[in-house]
């Protein structure tokens, strides 16, 4: 299984890669009044109108959004969103074996490489999205 490690604030995440559609700079967006705290905006990105999600929040850390300037576009249930991201770092092999479960109900999910721990959005998190 390939994985895209990502990174917001100085912490290690990473999303299936086979998730990805593209990966853009995050430049103008069109805020939404009275919107969903982990709603930034919307951006225009080939020809679609994408909703940026702030994944600091969706990982349970405050930042400041001038942090994030990166985006990951993944579909979710048919509609593309962007992960908002403060960089992109690699894209890394691994034993789905490695992969260890954190909470009772599977929805958290960690991996171990080089000794680090990435938590890794699943499929359960990700829906839950949009």
């Amino acid at each position: 299984m390939q994985i895209l490690i990502f990174i917001i604030k100085e912490k290690e995440y990473a999303i299936e890669i086979n998730r990805v559609d593209t990966i853009e700079k995050l430049e103008t967006m069109t805020y939404i009044p009275k919107a969903r705290k982990e709603i930034m905006g919307l951006i225009s990105s080939r020809g679609h109108i994408i909703t940026v999600m702030d994944t600091s929040k969706i990982v349970k850390q405050m930042i400041s959004h001038e942090v994030l300037k990166k985006l990951i576009i993944i579909t979710v249930r048919g509609e593309k969103i962007a992960l908002a991201v403060t960089d992109i770092e690699d894209v890394v092999d691994i034993d789905e074996q490695n992969l260890e479960f954190v909470d009772d109900d599977k929805e958290v999910s960690v991996v171990k490489i080089n000794g680090r721990v990435v938590m890794l959005l699943n499929e359960n998190q990700l829906n839950k999205l949009y």
